[in-house]
């Protein structure tokens, strides 16, 4: 049986059906539990056409149900304006945005990974090696999406993964690192282009502009490769990068730190940041910028057999 109801004062005039348990709005043969079509359907937009959800300004109160959606209408706090769900497994309301999907092997794949620090219960020591961590930073949910409502996770490398809180001895050949617990990347084969950001904070006293971290990798515990950077007075980013050639079918890498000069930085940590307005005051209500330590993993592609190919153009 269908039954047609007319809604003239709700719904401009437009036709709601019901038909085998679903629900049609201008058409008779609705398709799904909610059909909705256009004025005109299939062709050119109209100034009515849409659907409105419910329209908030703030994110302050919990929802009630998973997938609840609701539409901010202005920024507030670590939110931006635009459509936000309700995740009951987090619990949180995080914005609706596209996640990156896993690109093909004929493109660049990218790997960003924030580094544990002190906001993450996370302490390194100068003058000795540390493993570099990245437990608490590694999903889409624990690096969040602030402050720009994009995810701040990326992993297009197919076929990698994580393992976390492995127990391993000191690398080979040995740097004085006693057994540590660490975390590592298990990458397919390939060449690959790994980079650190390393942030850090000047407490005040005792500058040393020659401070420097040495940053080594280990690749199936063996060490690969370091990278040296100049910290400086005032807050301080530690950028290198290095190339590295994977062979085997899978290979676990995980990183070390060690702040071998200096001593006038504190832990790695995220640095919170207010952004300023045009006239160089804090504004009383703004997103939250957050400046993160990170390591950033690029797969370049295979190991090329001697020059390329004549192809066709």
């Amino acid at each position: 049986m269908k039954k047609t109801i007319f809604y003239s004062s709700l719904l401009f005039s437009s036709l709601v059906f019901s038909q085998t348990g679903n629900v049609g709005i201008n058409t008779t043969t609705p398709e799904t539990t909610l059909d909705v079509h256009a004025i005109n359907h299939n062709g050119p937009v109209s100034g009515t056409d849409g659907i409105l959800v419910p329209r908030v300004n703030d994110l302050v109160v919990d929802g009630t149900s998973d997938g609840q959606l609701v539409y901010l209408m202005q920024d507030n706090g670590a939110y931006m304006r635009g459509f936000h769900y309700w995740d009951a497994s987090i619990p949180a309301w995080k914005p609706l945005v596209m996640q990156q999907s896993v690109t093909n092997n004929n493109e660049i794949q990218v790997m960003r990974l924030g580094v544990n620090g002190k906001t993450m219960g996370t302490s390194y020591t100068f003058g000795a090696p540390n493993a570099l961590r990245f437990d608490k930073l590694d999903s889409y949910t624990e690096l969040g999406f602030s402050p720009y409502n994009n995810w701040n996770f990326v992993n297009s490398i197919a076929g990698s993964s994580f393992s976390e809180n492995v127990t391993l001895p000191d690398m080979y050949p040995a740097i004085g690192l006693p057994t540590r617990t660490t975390d590592t990347v298990n990458l397919p084969a390939g060449v690959y282009e790994i980079s650190f950001k390393i942030y850090t904070v000047f407490n005040g006293s005792n500058g040393n502009v020659s401070t420097t971290n040495t940053l080594f990798i280990s690749a199936d515990n063996k060490l690969y490769t370091k990278a040296y950077s100049n910290i400086g007075n005032g807050v301080a980013e530690n950028d290198g990068s290095v190339i590295i050639n994977l062979s085997k079918a899978t290979t676990a890498i995980d990183f070390i730190i060690y702040p071998n000069s200096g001593g006038s930085a504190t832990s790695v940590d995220v640095i919170d940041v207010a952004p300023f307005t045009n006239d160089g005051s804090i504004p009383a209500c703004y997103p939250l910028y957050q400046v993160r330590s990170e390591i950033d993993i690029k797969r370049l592609g295979a190991p090329a057999n001697g020059p390329a190919p004549n192809c066709p153009g």
